[in-house]
């Protein structure tokens, strides 16, 4: 077990990634792709994102360790076009990499612990 457990008192596991309702997969898409940020003011005024029905602000930033997507931060504000500065953007980017060495380390943690159990069954 992970030490935490679910509302019904079950262990909690940690999932794998899975798309998300309601934000933009072309952005999402490239920034697992390529593992980079991105940072939208407006996405009203984005040719693509904007006929899709998307407004306001959006910063999307990959969670990398090892070189390996580990997932990512999506950030959003419907109705707050600029929402998000290059500072939001920076600090964001200096915290992910400890993010993503977190989730990579949560990740082995919970494999070797299955394991562990599958050989005492």
């Amino acid at each position: 077990s992970n030490g935490s457990t679910a509302a019904n008192g079950a262990p909690e596991t940690l999932r794998p990634y899975q798309t998300p309702v309601g934000l933009p997969q072309a952005v999402l898409q490239y920034c697992a792709s390529t593992q980079t940020p991105m940072r939208v003011d407006d996405m009203a005024q984005d040719p693509v994102l904007g006929s899709q029905g998307f407004t306001g602000a959006l910063l999307a930033i990959p969670l990398v360790a090892q070189q390996q997507l580990q997932g990512l931060i999506v950030l959003t504000h419907p109705q707050l076009p600029g929402a998000f500065q290059v500072r939001h953007l920076t600090l964001l980017q200096l915290l992910s990499s400890q993010m993503a060495i977190a989730l990579d380390h949560a990740l082995l943690y919970q494999e070797l612990e299955e394991r562990v159990q599958a050989r005492t069954e």
